[in-house]
């Protein structure tokens, strides 16, 4: 008798649906931005008629790349490192090499939304090449932000902020969200899960506030005056810190820059009449690809909506923390 043949059967077809998808890649412009860029800075834009109309108008931002010497024991905005930047980019020097190219971020949310549900509202966010918060033929990415207002039942949070990333066909690229866990609550942390098109988490942001640990008391007072660094870590998919930065005996190295996001304040005019002039510094884990890097700026967006911004007054520009 012939052996028997072995059929396809049910359970071998719903294993081969059960295989991971193919990462989602990003497209092939702002790949090659994010596959040379180490650090960037991040600045809020705001003009008169948003100042005079903050209810009507959406968020505007720049940023660019960390120029060139700014350590990261800077302990202010180096206003005119950005200005040097922001003049250059895309511009070629004589060497024939290309500057840093700025990219902008603009908000798209409806007035209703931003008066009745603040900083949990709905919104996207456009991000284009160059200095111009217009045009649809120079859009790199979107940011998108469904309206959630979270939960919280001590033991989990229902209706976590996310954001999420999408390419210019708007297929979704991964995104960020608000990971609670109430031992962290209880010990003044925060985290924020970074996950691939997959839902693989990448990365984690924890923002650390408690007294009791290294730099938790300088975040409790930050940004302000006395403490101009709000530093919130990026760390592995395990929760641990990365081991860039740090040598084999485990000592800190100056010269290689830990995987951080910055609230950096700067005292100024401007920003002490408007509090909501926000702006970091994000320094990207050493092995993190272009994918990684554009979730890790989504995961910035989020936490200044969801932490530095609230509607005081009617002021949704404004910090969320008052000093």
């Amino acid at each position: 008798m012939a052996d028997a043949q072995v059929q396809p059967d049910g359970p071998l077809l719903e294993a081969e649906a059960e295989a991971p998808r193919p990462v989602v890649m990003l497209d092939p412009e702002p790949s090659s931005y994010f596959a040379n860029t180490k650090s960037q800075l991040v600045k809020q834009k705001l003009d008169l008629v948003q100042l005079c109309c903050q209810c009507c108008k959406g968020n505007r931002y720049r940023i660019v790349q960390t120029p060139e010497g700014w350590g990261e024991d800077q302990k202010a905005w180096d206003e005119e490192a950005y200005d040097i930047t922001k003049n250059e980019a895309g511009k070629q020097d004589k060497n024939g090499s290309y500057r840093p190219e700025m990219m902008t971020a603009k908000e798209e949310s409806s007035w209703a939304c931003k008066l009745c549900c603040g900083p949990w509202r709905e919104l996207t966010m456009d991000v284009r090449v160059g200095e111009y918060y217009r045009g649809k033929d120079n859009i790199w990415m979107r940011f998108y932000r469904p309206c959630k207002c979270p939960i919280n039942l001590i033991c989990c949070e229902l209706c976590s902020p996310e954001m999420s990333v999408q390419k210019r066909d708007g297929t979704e690229l991964g995104k960020a969200r608000h990971a609670y866990k109430c031992s962290e609550d209880l010990c003044g942390k925060k985290s924020w899960a970074i996950e691939d098109s997959n839902g693989t988490i990448k990365y984690y942001i924890q923002d650390n506030t408690c007294p009791c640990t290294s730099g938790g008391c300088a975040n409790l007072c930050a940004p302000s005056y006395c403490c101009p660094l709000r530093t919130m870590k990026i760390l592995d998919a395990d929760k641990q810190e990365l081991p860039e930065g740090y040598n084999a005996d485990g000592e800190l190295v100056e010269e290689h820059a830990l995987p951080v996001i910055q609230n950096v304040f700067n005292c100024n005019c401007l920003r002490l009449c408007v509090t909501g002039l926000d702006q970091y510094r994000i320094t990207y884990p050493e092995k993190a690809t272009p994918e990684d890097k554009a979730l890790l700026l989504a995961g910035l967006f989020l936490i200044e909506f969801t932490m530095f911004e609230h509607t005081e007054d009617g002021n949704d520009e404004s910090n969320g923390i008052d000093f």
